[in-house]
């Protein structure tokens, strides 16, 4: 994005090759700054097809302000960094971040992650965690009364749909959102030739053998995913522990 940035200078259509979608949000999010200057039509270039991108980023799809925030919601759904929600795609975060019940609670979430000098916070997630839950609740669908994600998967739980749609609980949904910040950040700072990029250590990610490797959890006592919780659940007939 530096260099359609300096491209956007000179010309009035630009081209950027690219082999993942993952550029499209960057596009999308920054095609009103590149159009400030003489750029008219951005194409995203994949290795199958093109994406003309300023067909929906002018404005008549998405709003500035949903521009705005696509980047976390494009982390907060699922990529190549971050965690996914069994069976919900893209399409149930967007069309819920823009809905109307949502609209009241949209900000900026760009600055929200700020500190005071505009550089990422560590301790950003916390300006955008209840944003971050009550998107994920009001996808599973605010006809439930949901008011928690506690509540959600309980009520998965006993409507005994399949477990595999259980949204996280808080203590993983917390490390989940460090890491969903840090991702939407480099895509922020995709424009600058020598972004500041912070220690991926502050933002849900730990040392491991042979590099980094993600953090499952935010329970200090839970020394290891072999931890137990008291309740009983049937399996093959048999009642077992429940393992966290």
């Amino acid at each position: 994005m530096t260099h359609a940035k300096y491209a956007s200078c000179y010309a009035c259509s630009i081209v950027v090759h690219a082999n993942d979608t993952d550029v499209a949000v960057a596009c999308v999010h920054f095609f009103e700054e590149l159009q400030a200057e003489a750029l008219s039509e951005i194409f995203l270039k994949l290795p199958t097809y093109i994406i003309p991108v300023h067909e929906p980023a002018d404005g008549v799809h998405l709003s500035k302000e949903e521009q705005i925030m696509l980047p976390f919601v494009h982390c907060l759904s699922g990529c190549d960094a971050t965690n996914f929600f069994f069976g919900v795609g893209k399409a149930s975060f967007l069309n819920t971040a823009v809905s109307l019940t949502f609209a009241s609670k949209r900000v900026s979430v760009t600055e929200r992650i700020k500190d005071a000098e505009g550089k990422l916070s560590v301790d950003a997630f916390r300006e955008v965690d209840d944003l971050s839950k009550f998107l994920v609740i009001e996808m599973y669908g605010k006809q439930a009364g949901f008011i928690s994600l506690a509540s959600v998967r309980a009520y998965i739980r006993c409507q005994k749909q399949d477990l595999k749609r259980l949204p996280p609980s808080d203590d993983t949904f917390e490390p989940c959102i460090r890491r969903d910040i840090f991702t939407a950040w480099i895509i922020l700072s995709s424009v600058q030739a020598q972004p500041s990029i912070p220690d991926p250590l502050l933002f849900g990610w730990k040392m491991a053998e042979g590099g980094v490797d993600a953090v499952v959890s935010s329970y200090k006592e839970a020394s290891s995913l072999e931890a137990y919780c008291r309740c009983k659940v049937e399996d093959a007939g048999k009642t077992v522990a429940a393992q966290k």
